[in-house]
């Protein structure tokens, strides 16, 4: 699941950046939007399964956050090492 999820969100935000690059109307919008649609489709799947939840700490734990001179916070890619 944990590798699913993250080659998910790879691709959620590599279709956000392409997006928030083109103008209003573009014809190449609605590949991108189509794109989005297929992973909210898949994220609707993936609720209706049992998975094993995993908790805010360990979520904390996972994300790694680093500080950039600006003095914004910039989220990495998060890594669970186990499921809790």
């Amino acid at each position: 699941m944990a590798d699913d999820l993250r080659t998910r969100e790879s691709v959620r935000r590599k279709a956000l950046w392409t997006l928030s690059h083109l103008m209003p109307s573009d014809p190449k919008a609605a590949a991108i939007l189509d794109v989005l649609d297929d992973i909210e489709d898949q994220e609707r799947v993936d609720l209706n399964r049992n998975h094993q939840s995993v908790d805010i700490d360990a979520v904390r734990k996972a994300v790694l956050i680093e500080r950039h001179s600006t003095g914004m916070s910039i989220v990495r890619e998060a890594v669970f090492t186990s499921m809790a």
